[in-house]
């Protein structure tokens, strides 16, 4: 009776809601060169993202709890229900995997749509948004999390040694002389490989070839740069001590070294507003560089 009398408790959640609720409500479609319409398409994504992460966490919850009753019911030899159990799990997990690609879908359908302008305010509004946690494998066969550096100022550096345009800032050291410049204030510097042939073997070499002091993250399937939307190397991303982003883009404005008008580098430019409190002045520059392969 106790495993029947929990049951009713958890049963009607996410078996209430239509794949119409989950998604939302459908919108009008938009004019590509109307603002007002690109920053909905911008908001939407955002929103997606929003249903997405939040079907995953409820769904996950909800698994947990069933399974839990599920081994209540084994325990107290209730085969009826804990055979009722199952039924509803497994009819659960086809629901939610049936919704979660419908939202998927929606969104990949909204990214590819995405004008340039549209691209450019999205990441804009990235800055002060959280950076996406993740944990990935260096050259040296060590784990590395984002989240073992709370309370730090973070630097993301996305490289490739086929891209012309990071092999111009390695061999000159343009990067590793911004690390080393912040790094007795506590700066962690995680440069990212997200090359489809990226290994922990690849990687070492190329930390000893370019005599890179900092870890170099295996990142092949490409999950971390899409989450992060890196499309190009080099591509950087700063994020605060509070764990919000504070700059995402290019390193400069001098591609290969070329520019009409003085040097920005605006990943010094930013960490040096960053560290002496003031207020981040660029948050976004336009990448430029080979795009990373695993987003091709």
């Amino acid at each position: 009776m106790a495993v029947l009398w929990v049951l009713t408790l958890y049963i009607p959640m996410g078996w209430t809601q239509t794949p119409a609720q989950v998604e939302g409500p459908n919108r009008p479609p938009a004019s590509a060169n109307d603002p007002a319409a690109s920053s909905m398409r911008v908001q939407l994504q955002a929103d997606l993202e929003a249903r997405i992460n939040r079907l995953k966490a409820e769904h996950k919850g909800l698994i947990s709890e069933l399974q839990a009753i599920l081994e209540l019911a084994s325990a107290e030899k209730a085969s009826k229900t804990a055979d009722r159990l199952k039924a509803l799990i497994a009819t659960r997990q086809r629901q939610y995997e049936k919704d979660l690609a419908s939202l998927e879908n929606r969104l990949n359908r909204l990214k590819k749509a995405l004008s340039e302008s549209d691209k450019k305010e999205l990441l804009t509004r990235r800055a002060g948004t959280s950076g996406p946690l993740f944990s990935l494998t260096d050259q040296d066969g060590k784990t590395v999390r984002l989240s073992d550096y709370k309370g730090k100022v973070v630097v993301l550096e996305w490289i490739d040694p086929n891209c012309p345009f990071w092999r111009h800032l390695a061999q000159r050291g343009t990067l590793k002389q911004i690390a080393e410049r912040y790094k007795d204030k506590g700066l962690v510097w995680l440069a990212i490989n997200s090359c489809s042939w990226s290994n922990r073997r690849q990687n070492q070499r190329v930390a000893t070839r370019f005599e890179l002091p900092y870890p170099i993250l295996d990142d092949h399937t490409g999950r971390t740069a899409k989450e992060y939307m890196a499309t190009n190397t080099p591509y950087v991303v700063i994020i605060g001590a509070d764990g919000r982003i504070v700059y995402n883009g290019a390193v400069d404005n001098a591609p290969l070294g070329r520019v009409q008008g003085p040097v920005i580098n605006y990943v010094d430019k930013a960490l040096t507003e960053l560290f002496e409190g003031k207020e981040i002045t660029i948050t976004y520059a336009r990448p430029y560089g080979t795009p990373i392969t695993a987003n091709r």
